[in-house]
């Protein structure tokens, strides 16, 4: 007796999406209830969408409902930095794309500000014009951007910590206060360990090795990478405050950078490994990777720097930490706000698109 072929197996089977049909997976309760339902994708798409916390927050209230727990003042800082942050954005933005428009009118590959500027001297009515909108452009993003600065420099004033660890600190100020509690997600307190903070700002280790190591070797899976929790952008962040705070050299933390350089030179030293210049180092071709690597048995005198500076980091965010909990960051009262404090992003948006219609031509009747 013959056997029956076996039934192909449906995408929906293989938990698989399904594209450029009328059915589509619907993502509800499909861990709890078994198998995903297959239903109409007219049915799936005229389904009310859920309202999203984070429109809300940009366009009705300056404190948030997602922000229940929180301090009206950390509350104020998370919705004021994301609005900070859409104008850091949108002046990159503008700045790659004015990069863009030289390099393709000039032939030059690497465009910097002085070749914008010397193309702004020599170009014809017409391409100035074109590029002095989108110079307008950016300088009002960045003009809206400072203003939420101002905003946040207020509100981390506000904050008890800020008399008692940011004062006394030179290199290190509110607005980097600011740019922490942002980029944390809530107050300090809610993080219960230092190492949970670290994390947060990509300044853990994975598997024995920082993440600049893994990004310039290479080594981690896509998934792996999700695993590890890095965010670069935070990882960013935490670099510029460190590099600002090492630059002035009347504060504690620069004497213990340039300690821990010393520890971390011996460290390799105990090792068995050579510390030079990266530019002494002898490169070998690695067929797994775009580029020569540095030999094994070497460390760079950049490596020594960048492994002193996350440590520095991590003593920031570890001292900080402790100050938030001294101080009872987590009890200021709603009246700390200020009034100041009010502007929303439809405010924000409609101020910039005044800025656009300025910038544009007269239309031609």
């Amino acid at each position: 007796m013959s056997s029956s072929p076996p039934t192909p197996q449906r995408a929906a089977d293989r938990g698989t999406v399904v594209r450029r049909n009328t059915y589509v997976r619907r993502p509800s309760a499909a861990k709890q209830n078994g198998p995903c339902q297959i239903v109409p994708e007219d049915q799936f798409i005229s389904a009310p969408a859920s309202p999203s916390p984070l429109s809300e927050t940009r366009e009705t209230s300056t404190v948030s409902s997602s922000h229940v727990g929180l301090s009206p003042v950390v509350s104020e800082i998370l919705v004021q930095y994301r609005l900070r942050q859409d104008f850091v954005r949108a002046q990159g933005n503008l700045d790659r794309q004015l990069k863009r428009i030289v390099s393709r009118l000039t032939g030059i590959e690497k465009v910097t500000a002085a070749d914008i500027d010397k193309y702004l001297e020599t170009a014809e009515h017409s391409g100035r014009e074109h590029l002095n909108r989108f110079i307008g452009l950016r300088d009002q993003a960045r003009k809206i951007r400072g203003e939420y600065e101002k905003t946040l420099t207020k509100l981390a004033q506000r904050l008890p910590v800020y008399e008692a660890f940011v004062v006394p600190l030179t290199g290190f100020g509110a607005i980097g206060l600011a740019q922490i509690v942002g980029e944390a997600g809530a107050g300090l307190e809610n993080y219960s360990k230092p190492c949970k903070l670290w994390r947060r700002f990509g300044l853990h280790v994975y598997n024995g090795r920082a993440f600049a190591t893994w990004k310039s070797k290479g080594g981690l899976s896509a998934h792996e990478w999700t695993n590890a929790g890095y965010c670069p952008r935070r990882r960013s962040v935490m670099y510029s405050i460190t590099d600002s705070l090492l630059k002035k050299k009347d504060n504690r933390y620069r004497a213990l950078y340039l300690a821990q350089k010393e520890k971390e030179r011996a460290k390799a030293v105990a090792a068995g490994l050579t510390v030079c210049p990266a530019a002494s180092i002898p490169k070998e071709s690695d067929p797994s990777l775009p580029r020569k690597v540095a030999k094994d048995g070497y460390m760079s005198l950049g490596h020594i720097n960048a492994r002193a500076t996350r440590w520095i980091g991590k003593r920031l965010l570890n001292d900080l930490w402790r100050a938030w909990r001294d101080h009872g960051c987590s009890d200021i009262q709603t009246d700390s706000v200020p009034a100041s404090a009010t502007d929303s992003a439809g405010e924000a948006k409609s101020r910039l698109g005044e800025s656009i219609e300025a910038l544009m031509p007269p239309q031609q009747s």
